[in-house]
């Protein structure tokens, strides 16, 4: 696996590679569906991946082919297709191989909109879109709690702290301060108000870098993600359970 890929997980069947070619797609905003039957002037054909995207009101295709083969891909392959390619007319072809492609291969997409890549190629083409379109906006909408909890004011989570027992109210704020750190890293550097997240399409890299001190406030689940899915399940799983901590002050208070 190279570095900052989406996932560690290798595919283990051309069923697996095209469902998850699929699924990183529509996840990074394209319209993405498996075994697509079309006509074409030379008859039908079954397309492993179809995806559309639109951009300024104009329609964008890509087609995947998809090998899950255990030897390289021969050059026969490649031109077959380069036709269906052409046939349908698609913006974008892509022929995904698990075992690479055979030297011969790659002659045969020079100067055409064809690109021949392994598992780990095709994740890093759609890494940032996947980032900007999946990524970003599932943490920030699952784990919104956390962040206004995090906010050093925040006048409606004060509001509903004034409620409490005074007891409650140390133990609150007790909590609220072991958690903080980890609230506002995740609130400045993966939500949608990060600024890495910019029109420069930066993205954090992986592991997380920072001072010795400030690590030591992350759960090491977090810290030790070798992928940016393994980063976004470890990030739920404790932003909730954090949340879930701080949510029971008021549910034993109301």
């Amino acid at each position: 696996m190279e570095e900052n890929s989406i996932t560690e997980r290798i595919p283990n069947t051309w069923q697996d590679l095209q469902n998850e070619v699929a699924k990183l797609l529509t996840e990074s905003g394209v319209e993405a569906e498996t075994d697509k039957k079309m006509i074409t002037p030379r008859g039908e054909v079954s397309i492993d991946v179809y995806a559309e995207e639109v951009i300024d009101e104009r329609k964008y295709t890509i087609i995947c082919e998809c090998k899950h083969w255990r030897k390289n891909i021969p050059q026969t392959v490649i031109h077959s297709f380069r036709t269906v390619v052409g046939d349908i007319g698609s913006n974008k072809g892509y022929v995904i191989s698990l075992n690479g492609f055979q030297s011969g291969a790659y002659n045969n997409v020079y100067f055409t909109n064809i690109e021949l890549l392994d598992w780990n190629g095709f994740q890093a083409i759609i890494l940032n879109s996947w980032l900007l379109n999946y990524f970003v906006p599932v943490i920030t909408k699952e784990l919104d709690q956390l962040f206004e909890y995090s906010l050093p004011i925040n006048s409606s989570v004060d509001d509903k702290v004034k409620q409490l027992s005074e007891n409650n109210k140390v133990k609150f704020r007790e909590l609220q301060k072991k958690y903080s750190f980890f609230g506002m890293f995740v609130y400045s550097s993966y939500s949608k108000y990060a600024n890495v997240f910019s029109d420069e399409k930066k993205y954090p890299k992986l592991p997380a870098s920072l001072p010795e001190k400030q690590l030591q406030e992350l759960p090491s689940s977090i810290l030790k993600a070798k992928s940016y899915r393994e980063l976004l399940d470890e990030t739920l799983k404790f932003g909730k359970q954090v949340i879930s901590e701080l949510d029971a002050f008021f549910v034993q208070s109301s």
